[in-house]
């Protein structure tokens, strides 16, 4: 071959050294991450423990009704069962507010039992046979002039009562759109993967036919070096669809409230190599 075609190879095989090394660093960086996530006490950010993950993506479409799915959010996400429970505080203190600015109305009854006599026994004989009893009804009214004190309190406490229904529109909004968002990502996720996995196929073709035409002399080393590096994108893209696609429905199930199903996650210490 000509010198410019081996320089040309050898500067796309320092290439591929250059991208293995920075892959195997972002993979530590992710190690790192996931340590600190779990926080377990035998796997330190900075120990030699390596993770590895065994069980391999299944993907499988999943045909979610966008209404069932925001129905089930408004039933099972606890904002809005914190929202209702302020809610229904704040109506209590718009009642008692209320109940506050009325006219105050007291009725008081007295009730007694006279004991009159010359002495302490003729006193109790007499109380005993009730022969002197006394009966008080008495009612009072008050009403504030102007009242003013306690119609600020009714109006703010309205006010208050109005702002936790406004949050709780805007919570349920917010919640649908969070809803149909997640759901339309995992659909848009599974045709990236369809897309990438047709994509990878076509670049594998492609590349086989670069390396015998290059065999036959007919492309040069850039042209496979080119196909090499399209091959190796529509594998990466298509790793990071399957990715994306597991986050989309991990976000979907927060979004609902709810778990779509068990995660078959198990942790089993890696089997220690025989010597």
């Amino acid at each position: 071959m000509a010198e410019v075609e081996v320089t040309r190879a050898e500067s796309g095989v320092a290439d591929r050294v250059e991208a293995i090394i920075l892959a195997e660093n972002a993979v530590r960086d992710r190690q790192r991450e996931l340590k600190r996530v779990l926080n377990e006490p035998d796997m330190p950010i900075g120990g030699p423990t390596t993770i590895v993950p065994e069980t391999e993506p299944v993907p499988v479409p999943y045909n979610v009704d966008p209404d069932r799915a925001v129905a089930v959010a408004l039933d099972k996400r606890m904002e809005l069962l914190e929202l209702e429970l302020r809610i229904a505080e704040e109506a209590s203190n718009v009642r008692f507010a209320r109940n506050d600015a009325l006219p105050l109305v007291s009725l008081d009854y007295t009730y007694g039992v006279n004991g009159l006599g010359p002495s302490w026994d003729d006193s109790l004989d007499m109380t005993a046979d009730k022969n002197f009893e006394d009966h008080r009804v008495g009612l009072r009214v008050e009403v504030p002039l102007g009242n003013e004190a306690a119609r600020s309190r009714l109006r703010r406490a309205l006010a208050r009562r109005q702002q936790e229904l406004a949050s709780r529109d805007q919570r349920i909004a917010l919640i649908r759109q969070e809803v149909l968002n997640a759901v339309d990502q995992l659909q848009a996720n599974w045709q990236r993967i369809l897309a990438a996995r047709q994509r990878a196929a076509l670049a594998a073709r492609l590349l086989d036919v670069e390396v015998r035409q290059f065999e036959q002399g007919l492309r040069t080393s850039t042209e496979v070096l080119e196909a090499q590096a399209n091959l190796a994108d529509a594998r990466s893209d298509e790793i990071s669809a399957l990715a994306e696609y597991q986050i989309s429905q991990v976000d979907l199930a927060f979004a609902t409230g709810m778990l779509l199903g068990q995660s078959h996650v198990v942790w089993e210490p890696a089997p220690v190599p025989r010597k």
